[in-house]
Formats: structure tokens, C-alpha cells, sequence
């Protein structure tokens, strides 16, 4: 798996967040913002991602927009079931059109995952969405640290004084270095690349939550086992129109 220093940038819709502001906008572990993308889960579960046919619902405009990206590896929302109140009125791309896609999934849910994508189309997602157990928590909070000592070595310091300040020490660098863009992409980088580390370090206990509905739905199958019994419905997936 490549790195993120290796990929690609494309042009995002005006409205996406930034990854400079998805890595810093938590209150709490539990609400960190874990990105996704294909070629991750790929490198984490050594398998290739499972298609289905799921369904995703837009306006005219979206819809033009979303044939765009037949064949390409950008992620967007979809489901299975939906109410005909949301398939009416739309989510953030409108409605009015319900659109039957062959798709790669990378992530499942029961319930609305709240995936924001950032401005090069990458989705995150909250960290309980994937560690329902809480079994990378503590391990990701010090690695937030680390990094944060790593790119402003006065971060030691800081931790001295206040020996409590916890992720107080991470946020702490969104505005030492809020206007320096060189060194935000590097913040950036490591920490994606720090967090899908640790995520393949423990695939086998997130496994459940990121692939469990779809082969207990037996939709589709994947090589490994599930170990989830949660239902799912909203998922994030590379799109094939």
C-alpha cells in the first residue's frame, strides 16, 4: 500500500472540508476522524474489496456529477434500504433520483455513518464507528501526542507544565502551524499513515464493524470471517455506474 504522500489530489466540490481541518475536529477520542478509502482496506485485509449492488440518492445536477466518476476510485455514500422521505428530498446532494450503482464497499453500517468526504473525495469517518470496543483508543491518543511532539518538539514542554493536557498537546498544532501549508501536509500525512498502521494492526477486531452486515446480509462474501452480529445499511463505496 502506498503511502498518503503518494497519492493524488483531484479537484473537490466546493463544499468539503479540508483534511488540515477533518484531523483536528474532535472533542473527544471517540469522535477522531478515520479516513477510508479503498485502497486502504485493501492493504489492511489483504482482500480485494466485495461489489454489490446498492443505491444512492441525488438530484439531476448530482447525477451528472456522479457518472464522472464511473471507474474511478472516489468514495460516496449509498444503501440498501431507504425511506421514501429521504429518496424525495436527498441528503447533501439533493434529491429526486434514485440511482442503481455496482459498487466495490468499502464500509457498512446499520444506521447512517455521517462519511464527510474532504476535499480530494477521501471519507472519514468517527472512530466509534469502527472501534465499537474501544480497542484503539488509548493506543491512538498517544500516538496523536507522539506526533505532536514530533512536529513541534516545545510540545515536551507544554506537557510539563501541564501534565494533564491529554490531546489538549495535538490541537495544539492546528495553531502553531494553522498558516504554514508545508508543514500541514506533513501532519497530515502522518497521521493517516499512523492511523492505517494501526488499524491493520488490529483488523481482526474491526473487522466485524466494517464488514459484518454485508456477509451476514449475504450480499456479498469476503475471505475473512465476521465477528459482527450489528445490521447495517448506509455504506461508502467506489462507484461503477
Amino acid at each position: 500500500m502506498k503511502s498518503f504522500k503518494g497519492y493524488l489530489k483531484e479537484d473537490p466540490p466546493a463544499w468539503q472540508r479540508s483534511a488540515s481541518e477533518k484531523i483536528f475536529e474532535f472533542q473527544k477520542i471517540q469522535y477522531m476522524q478515520i479516513p477510508l478509502t479503498s485502497s486502504t482496506m485493501e492493504w489492511i485485509f489483504q482482500v480485494q474489496l466485495p461489489r454489490a449492488t446498492v443505491f444512492h440518492v441525488t438530484s439531476g445536477i448530482g447525477f451528472e456529477k456522479l457518472k464522472k466518476l464511473q471507474n474511478r476510485k472516489k468514495s460516496i455514500s449509498a444503501f440498501f434500504n431507504m425511506d421514501a422521505d429521504t429518496m424525495e428530498h436527498g441528503i447533501q446532494g439533493g434529491g429526486g433520483l434514485v440511482v442503481e450503482l455496482d459498487a466495490n464497499i468499502i464500509m457498512s453500517s446499520k444506521g447512517d455513518l455521517m462519511s464527510m468526504p474532504d476535499k480530494t473525495g477521501r471519507r472519514w469517518v468517527e472512530l466509534m464507528n469502527i472501534d465499537k470496543k474501544k480497542t484503539m483508543h488509548k493506543e491512538l491518543e498517544k500516538m496523536l501526542i507522539d506526533l505532536a511532539i514530533k512536529h513541534d518538539p516545545k510540545t515536551k514542554e507544554l506537557i510539563k507544565i501541564e501534565p494533564d493536557i491529554g490531546l489538549g498537546a495535538w490541537w495544539h498544532l492546528q495553531g502553531a502551524f494553522k498558516d504554514d501549508g508545508k508543514k500541514m501536509s506533513l501532519i497530515i500525512a502522518d497521521y493517516i499513515d499512523g492511523v492505517n498502521v494501526i488499524l491493520k494492526k488490529h483488523k481482526k477486531d474491526i473487522q466485524g464493524a466494517v464488514h459484518g452486515y454485508y456477509v451476514r446480509r449475504g450480499t456479498v462474501a469476503v475471505k475473512h470471517p465476521s465477528i459482527s452480529f450489528l445490521c447495517y445499511l448506509r455504506i461508502a463505496f467506489t462507484p461503477s455506474i
